[in-house]
């Protein structure tokens, strides 16, 4: 099956008539979820159905932007209502730390204080609410924490 008109403006980089969505499903489905609009999200979930949709995202999400991949993790796993929920509230923290940034006084004290973005750091992490890529890093490391200190190759003798 052919490209609407519609979605075939996110192609702009290739021959968006030739594409049949059979043959360039890798192509066309990370293209409209990353750069199509709730119109192309539409055709997109009616083109392939939800299941087969859910499942390309549990294989490929990483081949998504990790703002994206993250909300087609939440809308797979959990629910529309959370991931727009998780979408509304990260524009509202992004709109609120835009307004406190725009305060040309913070803006000096933090250039003149540099050490107050480790106290902001520190904040969050004491909060709670930094996500950041621990987990992440937990898993790439995973064997190399779990070997014994004297296997680690940049071990100094005096450490052991």
């Amino acid at each position: 099956m052919k490209l609407p008109p519609s979605v075939q403006r996110l192609f702009y980089r290739y021959h968006a008539g030739r594409l049949d969505t059979d043959r360039d499903a890798a192509l066309i489905i990370p293209t409209v979820m990353e750069e199509g609009s709730l119109d192309d999200w539409e055709w997109l979930f009616s083109t392939y159905g939800w299941e087969s949709l859910a499942a390309w995202v549990a294989a490929h999400a990483s081949q998504l932007s990790p703002p994206m991949e993250r909300f087609w993790t939440l809308e797979t796993e959990d629910s529309t209502a959370a991931s727009f929920r998780t979408l509304f509230q990260t524009m509202l923290m992004a709109t609120i730390i835009a307004l406190v940034l725009s305060s040309t006084k913070l803006v000096q004290h933090m250039l003149c204080f540099p050490e107050t973005l480790g106290l902001i750091m520190a904040a969050q992490l004491l909060i709670g609410r930094y996500t950041g890529y621990r987990l992440m890093e937990l898993l790439r490391f995973r064997e190399f924490l779990n070997q014994p200190p004297e296997q680690h190759p940049w071990a100094l003798d005096s450490e052991l």
